[in-house]
């Protein structure tokens, strides 16, 4: 039962999102949304520059860590399907959900730097969005 009300959240949330951009679709389609969704995070790959830029950072002794909004479970499944260890230590993964906090409020970025032991104009915080 618990089960079943979880995946009708994830539907709920699905159908509001479509709404909120003025789409309307049905549940049927939402079915199909999470399918093809929950398919393609278990294939995500990193763009081969993006592993060039780790390398060549990584090469020049920078330290990397990740701050990422979302829940524990899904961020930390998303962080493995890209074998970001490669790079990033896992203590270095620093996720919302787990620091009762989100970007982009300040204070997460302060909870960060403090235990990493950097202060905050020590390091370069790379986003990937573009707005």
């Amino acid at each position: 039962m618990r089960e079943k009300l979880k995946r009708r959240t994830k539907l709920d949330r699905i159908l509001s999102t479509y709404k909120k951009f003025h789409y309307e679709i049905i549940i049927e389609q939402a079915t199909i949304f999470q399918a093809l969704n929950k398919y393609y995070r278990q294939h995500l790959t990193l763009d081969s520059e993006i592993i060039h830029v780790f390398e060549y950072l990584q090469a020049a002794g920078y330290d990397f860590f990740i701050l990422t909004n979302g829940p524990s479970f899904d961020q930390r499944n998303k962080l493995n399907t890209l074998h970001t260890n490669r790079w990033i230590l896992e203590n270095h993964w620093f996720i919302s959900e787990e620091l009762n906090g989100s970007k982009p409020d300040i204070e997460v970025f302060n909870q960060v730097t403090e235990e990493l032991g950097y202060l905050s104009y020590e390091f370069t915080y790379i986003g990937d969005k573009l707005y």
